[in-house]
C-alpha cells in the first residue's frame, strides 16, 4: 500500500479581529470559522483561504496523535476534577473514544513503517449519538447543574469544543486531500466521529451557558441501544 499522498498542514489556531477562530497554515495562509453549530457559542466548520503546506500520511497520523492525546488528557482531567455525575460520565465516554483513536493511530504508524495494510475495523465507532437528531425540547432529559459546579463544567466544555473543532477541521481537510483508498477511509471515519463529538460538546455548552442545565442525551442513547 502506497502512502506518499500529501495534505495541508495546519499549525495554529487563534482569534481574528472580529473574535472569530482563525486557523493558521505553515505558509501564512489561513481559514476562518464563521457562524454557529448550536446557538451562539461555536463556529461552523472552516472555509479554506489557502492550503499551500503539505505533509505525508505518516506525518498526518503523527500530527493526529498530538490532537488526540491533547483532547484525551483534557477529558481524563475533567473526569477527575468535575464533581457532577452526568458530566463525569460524559467526559469519561469521550476520553475512552479518544484513547481508542490513539491506539489505532499508533497501530497505523507501525503498519505504515512496514508498508503493511491497515485493518480499518480496529477503529471502532463512537457510541456518542447524533445530537442533531435528538429532540432537545424534552424536559425530562434536562437536569439543573448545581451552581457551584457550573463554572468548572463550562470551562471544560469551552476548552473541549475548541480542541474538537480544531481536530475535526484537521481530519476534514486531510480526508478531502487524500487519494482514494484505505487511508482516505480511515480519515473519513475519524472525521465523522470527531464531528459527532463537536456536536455533543456544543449542545452541552449551549444548555449549560443558556440556562445552567445538563442535557442527558447520553442516557437516552444507552437506554435505546
Amino acid at each position: 500500500m502506497g502512502h506518499g499522498w500529501l495534505v495541508p498542514l495546519p499549525v495554529d489556531i487563534c482569534l481574528d479581529k472580529q473574535g472569530r477562530l482563525e486557523y493558521l497554515w505553515a505558509t501564512g495562509g489561513s481559514l476562518t470559522f464563521q457562524g454557529s453549530l448550536w446557538g451562539n457559542h461555536s463556529p461552523k466548520m472552516p472555509v479554506i483561504k489557502h492550503q499551500e503546506a503539505f505533509m505525508k500520511s505518516e506525518e498526518i497520523f503523527t500530527r493526529a496523535l498530538e490532537f488526540e492525546k491533547k483532547i484525551r488528557d483534557l477529558y481524563v482531567s475533567a473526569v477527575k476534577t468535575i464533581d457532577h455525575e452526568k458530566g463525569k460520565a460524559f467526559f469519561a465516554k469521550l476520553a475512552n473514544d479518544e484513547q481508542s483513536h490513539i491506539d489505532f493511530l499508533e497501530y497505523s504508524l507501525e503498519q505504515l513503517k512496514t508498508n503493511s495494510d491497515l485493518d480499518i475495523s480496529r477503529l471502532t465507532a463512537t457510541t456518542v449519538p447524533y445530537v442533531a437528531e435528538l429532540d432537545t425540547t424534552i424536559e425530562k432529559m434536562k437536569t439543573k447543574i448545581p451552581e457551584q459546579m457550573l463554572g468548572d463544567i463550562k470551562r471544560v466544555l469551552n476548552s473541549a469544543l475548541k480542541l474538537e473543532v480544531e481536530t475535526t477541521a484537521f481530519y476534514k481537510k486531510a480526508f478531502e486531500n487524500a487519494e482514494k483508498g484505505p487511508i482516505k477511509e480511515v480519515l473519513e471515519k475519524f472525521y465523522t466521529i470527531e464531528q459527532k463529538h463537536v456536536d455533543a460538546v456544543q449542545v452541552e455548552l449551549d444548555f449549560s451557558s443558556d440556562n445552567g442545565h445538563w442535557f442527558d442525551f447520553m442516557e437516552k442513547d444507552m437506554e435505546e441501544g
